[in-house]
C-alpha cells in the first residue's frame, strides 16, 4: 500500500482474489473498510480495539487503578476525565473515541473475531458481540494450561537446583505507568522485612524509567540487600541468557493483559511468575504451579510482595515452581492455535454471502 497508493493496493489485492483476509490491527480505519469489500474477514484482536477510548482498560482515578468492565460508548467520555482513562487533552480524548467508535463499526463487518483468552472473549461479548462470532483459539491443548503436571514436563525442560546466593528476579517488557514497574518497585521495598537478598535487573525501556531509577536508588538505599539494575532494550539471544541465571519474572502489570506472553517464555527457560491476577493473566498463571498470583483487583503492592515471598520462601519450594513453569510451557504449542484457526479459514472462505469474487 505504502509503494502502490491506497486505492491500486486495494484494487491489486481485488484482482488476486483472496478467499479469507485475516486482519491484525490495521491503523486506518477507511483502508481497513475499503480492504473488508474484498473478501470475508477475520480479525484477530491483540488488544482493546474498539472497546476503549484510550485502549487501557483501566481506571486510574481511583485510591487503587482497577481493571474496567464498561460496555464502551458516549458514556465512556463522562467517565474520562474523573476516572483518568487517558491523557488531559479533549481533542484527543475525542479523537481516539470516534477512532474506536468506527473500530467497533468495523469489527461488525468482520466474519469472525479470534482472541487468544477468554478474558478477551469476555470482553467482546460484553460489547455486544455474538458468542457464535467471537473464539478464543488457545495455543494451550484441551484442558488448557491448568492440566499440566509436573510429572509430564519433559526430561530437558526440568530446570536444575538453583545455586545459593540471592534470588535473581527479572522484569522484561515497556517501562510504562500501566506496567506497573513502580508498583513492583514498592513490592521490592517491603520485602526487606523478609531479609533475602535480592538482584532485581529491569529489561526494557520507556518514559517510565527515570523515575523507577530515582525510586530504586533510594530503596536500594535503604536496603544493602537490596540490588536493582536497569539494562534498557536487549536482543532476544541476551533476554534468553539472563533468563537461564534467573529465578523469578515479575509481571506487575496494573492494566488487564490480552494474555501476558512474557510468562510462557520464563516458563520456557524453566523460570517461574508472579503476577497480578489481570486479564488473560489467569489462564496460564496457575497459582501454586508455575508461580503465585497476586490480588489483581485492585493490584496492590501489598499483595505482590507476598506473592513474590512464597515464590522464593524456600530452594525446595522454588524448585517445584520451576518444574511447573517448564510443563506448563511445555503445552503452549502453535499447533493447538492451528488446530482451531485453520478450520475457520474455510467456514469463513465458503460463507454464502462472502464479499469478493464468487466460488
Amino acid at each position: 500500500a505504502e509503494s502502490l497508493g491506497r486505492a491500486s493496493a486495494v484494487e491489486a489485492l481485488r484482482a488476486w482474489g483472496p478467499d479469507v483476509l485475516y486482519a491484525h490491527s490495521l491503523t486506518d480505519p477507511e483502508l481497513e473498510a475499503d480492504v473488508l469489500d474484498v473478501a470475508p474477514g477475520i480479525f484477530f484482536a491483540h488488544a482493546y480495539f474498539g472497546t476503549c477510548i484510550s485502549g487501557s482498560k483501566t481506571l486510574r482515578g481511583l485510591k487503587e487503578p482497577t481493571p474496567c468492565t464498561r460496555h464502551f460508548g458516549p458514556g465512556c467520555l463522562a467517565h474520562y476525565y474523573p476516572h483518568r482513562c487517558g491523557g488531559l487533552n479533549p481533542l484527543v480524548m475525542l479523537r481516539e473515541y470516534q477512532r474506536n467508535e468506527d473500530r467497533k463499526q468495523l469489527l461488525s463487518k468482520y466474519q469472525r473475531i479470534v482472541v487468544l483468552s477468554d478474558h478477551m472473549r469476555a470482553e467482546y461479548l460484553r460489547q455486544g458481540f455474538s458468542p457464535d462470532r467471537v473464539h478464543t483459539l488457545s495455543y494451550f491443548p484441551p484442558g488448557g494450561a491448568a492440566s499440566a503436571g509436573v510429572d509430564e514436563t519433559p526430561f530437558h525442560l526440568v530446570p536444575q537446583r538453583r545455586e545459593p546466593g540471592p534470588w535473581r528476579i527479572a522484569y522484561i517488557g515497556r517501562l510504562e505507568y500501566l506496567k506497573g514497574g513502580s508498583l513492583l518497585l514498592e513490592a521490592l521495598h517491603q520485602l526487606r522485612e523478609k531479609g533475602s537478598a535480592v538482584e532485581m535487573v529491569f529489561l526494557g525501556d520507556g518514559p517510565e524509567r527515570p523515575s523507577l531509577q530515582q525510586r530504586a536508588a533510594q530503596i536500594s538505599a535503604e536496603n544493602p540487600k537490596l540490588k536493582i539494575d536497569f539494562r534498557g532494550w536487549v536482543d532476544s539471544a541476551e533476554v534468553r541468557a539472563i533468563l537461564s541465571r534467573t529465578d523469578l519474572v515479575v509481571v506487575p502489570s496494573i492494566w488487564p493483559e490480552p494474555f501476558g506472553l512474557v510468562g510462557i517464555e520464563a516458563g520456557r527457560s524453566g523460570v517461574p511468575v508472579v503476577a497480578n491476577a489481570v486479564g488473560g493473566i489467569p489462564e496460564w498463571l496457575i497459582d501454586g504451579l508455575n508461580g503465585f498470583l497476586a490480588p489483581g483487583d485492585p493490584p496492590t503492592s501489598i499483595g505482590l510482595a507476598h506473592a513474590i515471598s512464597r515464590a522464593i520462601a524456600s530452594p525446595e519450594r522454588h524448585e517445584e515452581l520451576r518444574r511447573g513453569a517448564a510443563a506448563v510451557a511445555a503445552r503452549f504449542e502453535i499447533s493447538s492455535h492451528l488446530g482451531r484457526l485453520l478450520p475457520l479459514f474455510s467456514e469463513v472462505a465458503r460463507a454464502p454471502d462472502r464479499p469478493g469474487r464468487a466460488h
